[in-house]
């Protein structure tokens, strides 16, 4: 997928970890990193494409769409003159000649085009004449629009957008104000800005942040496109943005242990904070402190942070493991704000929330059981005339019922990703579900639930020996190569770790490792595939390497950057590539994602499915063990008794609909009209949910009770009980958000989303089934 620039990207990173960095380099060097990237890409690449005219014309349309994708910015005579000029010739520029002039040259386009909207924007807002009396619409979705062709059109275009965002943030208000008085609570927008202040305040951000940007930022957003030309997965990485990636597949970083956003006056403003990180240790810094200022070394030399991208923001806080680092942060005291300056040694924080961890449910069943005795009844026939005769035994059977107490425990390990350590030092997935595993099998688990959703994926060599874990010695995945040769992973467990009943959780966002673990124990009936109508389908491979070492021993090689390379795709055991098609489910559930456009076939230059010979030495179980007719006949039936997937089916026709028309309304009456609709619906399925929730959570305490099982729990003798009442197990302290407080739905009884649930209910069924051995070759 191609990354979004700085500038564009709304997302607030956690913890430092979204790093787009901006140092200057040489341009020459730039040409050079350019060129031996394209190098790699033509030598390397999996699907080996010439790099030709036709390549050139995906290079421009990557670039354009990374800019303007919405098609707000260029006009189409412009388009039309960069294709005339650069459609056909990208590819050469890149690889003899130069190509930062053009990479530049269509960035000033669009910098002069976001400094035009925003002065125009500005003077809409102060002439302030909206109407949204009359009934007009907007596109919501304007990627396949076609481009404006001239000034007026383009203008037009801003100011839809512009009343479309205003009276969006001013319906947004009034249905979080309803809500505020409805329940008693103030006004949370009683101290802010105005809708049309908010709004300006957006542009503000924007202009300042496209300023920022520098020769640097460019290279990386050209670059990106040519690797993106490729395929989704192939990317370029700058020096930091690597090491953001290696943050992301390990879990951990070395920073302070704080979540940042941007407040609507440009300040860094600390909402989280890691319970015994860094920050929380020191003890100074504070949830709510914006910070205005910071100094990377703590020597003095302070970075002005003010309407900063939050990724460039934390690139100065990150660092090595013990150096300080200065914030200079505004903090309200007594309704006045005081300027203070804090120093922070950085540490290693653990991202917790993104390592396995487990729970165990264990329920109590009471059920009778008939118990056969046999009575031996003596009795002495009197026979006439006939002493000291012996006496006969008859044979009573009794029939007796006696309750019997059955415990059924079930474990649900969620796994966020296949994380693992570049180094080999640090956290490894496979490691860490091996140990959950182990500790599982003494509390003599009955059944196990692996819960992959939105897991999207990690190494592959920890997929191949965590598949181990769950199914022993044998081929886990195939990789072809770009030469078309075809290799078999396999798992070196003599025997698996775990051998009974399981059940995988997935969903549109279980990718790649995700896809693998699934697709192997789907192939080999180990386990019942349960969740959205099918996972991703990116059944590709890529590597990381370093520009650096394939540039001129003498050049400046020190912000080359990396280059994350597919360079082969993969099959499951039984010859499917998972590529585009997914993971299909033995038991569907309906998904929020249906409605959506989700998954690798709709990215852009998608490698295409195929499928090649199963794996040698692949045998698989009896499906038979699976009782897979029995187990969706008994989903079937809890789901049609289930509230919540008819709501989900509802929504989900609904959001077809809004997709399909794909415009929005300028009207008030009409959003107002929207607004009432959604909130009376909101408020009944409340209502009713109240109600069902609490008497699924009395009868869940009646059921069952559920076990903690943490990483930091492996050696605790007996495991944490945990609360019905509370649920949150965060290790994060955050700050009290009042709009977050507004838009807060309900808590799942018991902590149980409504899907979980579910994959519960089939993992008891297949226990039960299981135990009752209704087919042959059943799972032990």
């Amino acid at each position: 997928m191609l990354k979004l620039p700085s500038f564009i990207s709304s997302t607030c990173a956690a913890f430092g970890l979204s790093v787009i960095v901006s140092m200057s380099a040489p341009a020459a060097e730039f040409e050079l990193v350019g060129r031996e990237m394209t190098r790699l890409l033509q030598n390397g690449h999996y699907a080996r494409l010439p790099f030709n005219e036709d390549l050139s014309v995906r290079f421009l349309e990557r670039y354009l769409s990374h800019l303007d994708g919405e098609k707000t910015y260029f006009l189409l005579s412009e388009v039309e003159e960069f294709r005339r000029l650069y459609e056909r010739s990208l590819h050469d520029h890149i690889s003899t000649k130069t190509f930062m002039p053009i990479a530049e040259r269509l960035f000033d386009v669009y910098r002069r085009r976001v400094t035009g909207r925003v002065s125009y924007v500005r003077q809409l807002l102060e002439i302030d004449q909206f109407d949204f009396d009359e009934e007009r619409s907007v596109m919501r979705d304007r990627e396949d629009a076609e481009w404006p062709v001239d000034g007026p059109a383009i203008q037009k275009i801003w100011r839809e957008s512009l009343e479309e965002m205003i009276l969006s943030e001013e319906v947004y208000r009034e249905r979080l104000q309803a809500r505020a008085l409805a329940t008693g609570k103030l006004d949370p927008f009683r101290d802010g800005p105005t809708a049309k202040e908010k709004v300006s305040l957006r542009f503000d951000r924007l202009l300042k942040t496209v300023e920022g940007v520098n020769q640097e930022d460019i290279t990386n957003y050209f670059l990106s496109a040519v690797t993106n030309a490729y395929d989704p997965h192939s990317e370029y990485f700058s020096a930091n943005e690597m090491e953001q990636f290696r943050i992301d597949v390990s879990n951990a970083l070395v920073g302070i242990g704080a979540r940042l956003s941007m407040n609507d006056q440009g300040e860094t403003e600390i909402y989280g904070i890691v319970n015994d990180g860094p920050a929380d240790r020191h003890g100074e810094l504070e949830l709510g402190d914006r910070v205005i200022a910071i100094s990377p070394e703590n020597d003095g030399v302070w970075e002005d942070i003010m309407f900063k991208p939050i990724n460039k923001v934390i690139e100065y806080i990150l660092g090595e493991e013990g150096s300080p680092v200065g914030l200079r942060v505004n903090r309200e005291l007594d309704g006045v704000d005081e300027v203070l300056e804090i120093v922070i040694p950085r540490g290693v924080v653990t991202l917790e929330d993104d390592l396995v961890s487990a729970k165990i449910y264990e329920y109590k069943k009471v059920i009778e059981v008939e118990i056969e005795e046999i009575e031996e009844i003596e009795e002495i026939e009197e026979i006439e005339g006939v002493e000291g005769v012996e006496g006969v035994e008859e044979v009573e059977e009794v029939e007796e019922v006696e309750e019997v107490v059955e415990f059924t425990k079930l474990a649900v390990i969620t796994v966020p990703s296949f994380y693992f350590d570049f180094d080999d030092v640090g956290n490894r997935v496979s490691v860490d579900v091996e140990r959950l595993l182990k500790r599982l099998k003494t509390e003599e688990i009955d059944g196990i639930m692996l819960d992959l959703r939105d897991n999207g994926g990690g190494s592959l060599s920890e997929v191949q020996r965590m598949t181990g874990l769950f199914m022993g010695r044998g081929p886990v995945v195939q990789v072809k190569a770009l030469n078309g040769q075809v290799r078999s992973l396999k798992s070196l467990h003599r025997k698996p770790l775990y051998d009974g009943p399981l059940i995988v959780l997935t969903n549109r966002g279980s990718a790649s490792a995700t896809e693998i673990l699934a697709g192997a124990l789907q192939d080999y009936n180990r386990a019942v595939i349960v969740g959205a109508a099918a996972t991703y389908g990116k059944g590709t491979v890529q590597k990381t390497m370093d520009i650096a070492d394939y540039m001129p021993i003498f050049s400046d090689r020190a912000r080359a950057g990396w280059l994350k390379l597919t360079f082969q795709k993969y099959y499951r055991v039984s010859g499917s590539s998972v590529q585009i098609k997914g993971v299909v489910p033995d038991l569907i559930l309906p998904d929020m994602s249906d409605a959506y456009e989700v998954g690798e076939g709709y990215e852009k230059y998608a490698l295409p499915h195929d499928v090649i010979r199963a794996a040698d030495a692949f045998k698989p179980r009896e499906r038979s063990g699976l009782f897979i007719a029995h187990l969706q006949d008994r989903s079937r039936q809890r789901m049609e008794n289930e509230p919540y997937f008819k709501y989900l089916l509802s929504d989900i026709g609904r959001a077809k609909d809004e997709i399909a028309e794909n415009v929005i309304s300028l009207k008030r009456e009409t959003r107002l009209a929207q607004l009432d609709e959604s909130e009376q619906r909101r408020k009944t399925r409340k209502e009713e949910r109240q109600a069902r929730f609490a008497t699924v959570e009395e009868l869940d305490q009646k059921t069952f009770k559920i076990f903690r099982l943490k990483l930091d729990d492996l050696d605790r003798d007996e495991l944490p009980l945990l609360d019905f009442d509370d649920h949150s197990e965060d290790h994060i302290r955050e700050a009290v958000d009042e709009l977050a407080d507004l838009e807060e739905s309900l808590k799942w009884p018991s902590g149980i989303d409504a899907v979980k649930r579910e994959g519960l209910g089939v993992l008891h069924d297949l226990v039960d089934a299981a135990r009752a051995g209704r087919a042959t070759g059943g799972i032990k």
